[in-house]
């Protein structure tokens, strides 16, 4: 891997090459990419899966690092939609222990929801079992720290309802007590049923006091 080696050491701040080289001979996948700030970890991921010879279970605990690091996802929709629809088996690494249990206990057919504040937003990777949190989402989406992290901010908190069958979701995550689920935009349904709005299927800023 010696050449690979040097690739991905090459990634890294010069400072921190020879840590760099020293994680990845130990193959602590995990500290190498912690050399990378919270947010740029994706792109040295990539290379890393590229040049490096992962186990499935590996693959999918340091898609899930860079995952709940990643505070903004849609500018880099295509490679996360490229990692996440990975064949690999040992997929429920991705989760814990815990996070499993709770996913397997959830009934076949979930209703979820999704803070967002610009038209593209509506469609995601990243849904929440929780009403509120999806509001908390809606409005973080248009703050000044998105604006930042993505270049762009909304203008308009919206969070939308939908339904997904269980066996389509790719993991459930329970950092920050989020109550996210991870899942494909094309395996998201329109929601059918006792609108949790109040005849409003999208609440708007008006109605997010």
């Amino acid at each position: 891997m010696s050449r690979n080696t040097d690739t991905l050491v090459s990634l890294a701040n010069p400072a921190l090459q020879g840590l760099a080289r020293e994680k990845l001979l130990a193959r602590d996948y995990e500290g190498f990419l912690s050399l990378f700030g919270s947010h740029e970890r994706l792109r040295p991921l990539l290379r890393l899966i590229a040049h490096a010879r992962l186990p499935s279970a590996v693959y999918w605990q340091l898609v899930r690092s860079v995952w709940v690091n990643a505070e903004v996802i849609q500018p880099d929709a295509a490679f996360w939609l490229y990692l996440l629809s990975s064949r690999r088996g040992e997929r429920m690494a991705f989760m814990t222990a815990q996070e499993l249990k709770f996913l397997n206990a959830l009934p076949a057919k979930l209703t979820i929801f999704r803070g967002f504040s610009s038209p593209e937003g509506e469609r995601g990777f990243s849904w929440t079992l929780s009403k509120r949190k999806a509001r908390w989402f809606a409005n973080y989406s248009c703050g000044g720290r998105r604006a930042l992290l993505a270049q762009s901010a909304g203008t308009l908190p919206t969070v939308v309802v939908a339904t997904c069958w269980k066996r389509d979701v790719i993991a459930y995550i329970e950092e920050r007590r989020e109550q996210e689920i991870i899942i494909l935009p094309q395996n998201v349904m329109p929601f059918a049923g006792p609108d949790p709005f109040k005849n409003r299927r999208i609440f708007q800023k008006s109605q997010l006091a």
